[in-house]
Parts: structure tokens; sequence; C-alpha cells
């Protein structure tokens, strides 16, 4: 586990570590990310997610999310 970046005084989480603690892929959180559905910031190539964000999306039922995504 890498250490978490502060950006705006908000804790992120890079995204092979957002991938493993969600079981969702990596190309499948850099595309809600493109698409602002989660909150990150790229740095050096890298998507950093917030983790309230993701925290907030993985509490979001599986239902919801696939309604949200086809949009």
């Amino acid at each position: 586990m890498t250490d978490p970046l502060i950006i705006d005084g908000l804790t992120h989480i890079p995204i092979r570590e957002a991938a493993a603690a969600s079981h969702r892929s990596t190309e499948y959180l850099a595309r809600l990310a493109r698409l602002g559905r989660l909150r990150a910031k790229m740095v050096a190539h890298t998507w950093f997610f917030e983790k309230h964000s993701l925290q907030q999306f993985l509490s979001t039922p599986a239902a919801e999310q696939q309604t949200n995504d086809s949009v």
C-alpha cells in the first residue's frame, strides 16, 4: 500500500489501490473519473481517487450504479 496523497485537504488513493479496494478494474475506475462520476485527480499520469468519493460510490447499490453508468 502506498501513502495516500493529500490534495486540497482531501485524502486520495492511487487507482491500483482503489481498484483492489472496490473489486473493479482500473479501466472502469478511470472511465468513471473521466466522466466525473468519481472525484479523482490525474497526477503524473496516474489517477488518484478521493477516498470519500470512492467509499460513497461503493456504498451505492449496484443497480443504481449501473443505471447511472448507462447515461
